[in-house]
Formats: C-alpha cells, structure tokens, sequence
C-alpha cells in the first residue's frame, strides 16, 4: 500500500480543528476522515477501513485513550498518533505506553504530523510484511 492513500481518521473534540488536520493531510493524498470527539471515532473503527488514526488525548466522553485502546483491539497493527496541549503531556506518555506510534504537542506543524504519520505507516506496512515471511516460512516448515 501507499501510504499516501492510505486512510486516516482524525479525532478531535473541536470539528474545525479536525477537519484542518484531514484537510491538510488531504492536500498531501491522504483519504482522510474528520470526526467530532472520540465516541464517533471509536463507532468508525467498528464499522470502516481505517489504516491509521490521530486523535486528541484530552476529550469530553471518549478520550484519546479509549480511542487508541478501541484502535489496538480492532487492529493492533494500526499507527495511532496522539495530540495533546502542553499541559496533558502526562496523557500522551501514559499513550505511548498503551502503544501508540507518536505523540504531539499543540500546536504543532502539519508538516510534522504528515513525517510521523508516513513514518507509522512505513512500519506497519513492514511488520505485517514481516508477519507474513513468517507465516509462509511456517507452512513450508510443517511440509
């Protein structure tokens, strides 16, 4: 896969701030999906094709980690990219703990987002790549 079409999905409990991040990710050919909070994020995972997700830490409802640990049951392979203020960096950290790719700061530059993000989809485009040399090897082995 490219991972420029690759399909991502941004949560954040302001919409304008989600959709300035799809759209820019967009502008970079992204598929992106903006959505309002985590709840609707986690209700996509469950139903659509999603190859990675960025998300806000602090939300009202849902929160980033909900979100991240709804992402890794459905797809532990799938790059989750948190964002936080300054002030909640403790919940990115416990973030990365719970095993999401990277965690920003806001703000930040959409450029920088777009490398981790791209960085995040490289890696996961090798572990599956991985995961699958290993289960070919099995099957010759047990022949």
């Amino acid at each position: 896969m490219n991972s420029t079409h690759a399909r991502i999905l941004v949560a954040d409990d302001s919409l304008e701030m989600a959709r300035t991040i799809a759209d820019g990710l967009a502008d970079r050919g992204y598929d992106t999906i903006a959505v309002p909070g985590g709840g609707e994020a986690v209700a996509r995972l469950a139903t659509e094709s999603i190859d990675a997700v960025v998300t806000d830490v602090q939300m009202s409802g849902v929160d980033g980690l909900e979100v991240l640990a709804a992402s890794r049951r459905s797809d532990p392979h799938r790059p989750v990219i948190v964002m936080t203020a300054y002030s909640a960096l403790d919940g990115a950290i416990e973030s990365i703990r719970r095993g999401a790719a990277y965690y920003l700061t806001k703000p930040f530059q959409l450029e920088e987002l777009a490398i981790f993000l791209e960085r995040a989809l490289d890696e996961q485009r090798v572990r599956r790549e991985v995961s699958t040399l290993r289960r070919l090897l099995a099957d010759r082995a047990v022949r």
